[in-house]
């Protein structure tokens, strides 16, 4: 996947321990993808498609927001409770 030079990887910021499942590390991509896709959209005047790549961002971060709170409770119940947010 190409990023913009002001752009970077979902997960570039993560840290190195953290093994992230296959349909996480997935939905991070598809995430960045539609961003990315509405931002070109925009950028060639196509506000109806780049609302359309909108729209498919809510319900993945509906899964990612509740996929991380699953891994906040995993690691609150292996001694490192609290949110930071």
């Amino acid at each position: 996947m190409m990023y913009p030079s002001n752009a970077t990887s979902a997960t570039a910021s993560l840290p190195d321990t953290l093994d992230l499942d296959s349909e996480l590390a997935s939905w991070l991509s598809e995430a960045t993808r539609l961003i990315l896709e509405a931002e070109s959209r925009l950028r060639s005047g196509e506000v109806l498609p780049a609302l359309s790549s909108l729209s498919a961002v809510q319900p993945l971060h509906g899964m990612l927001m509740g996929r991380c709170s699953e891994m906040l409770d995993d690691d609150a119940s292996n001694g490192h409770p609290g949110l930071y947010l």
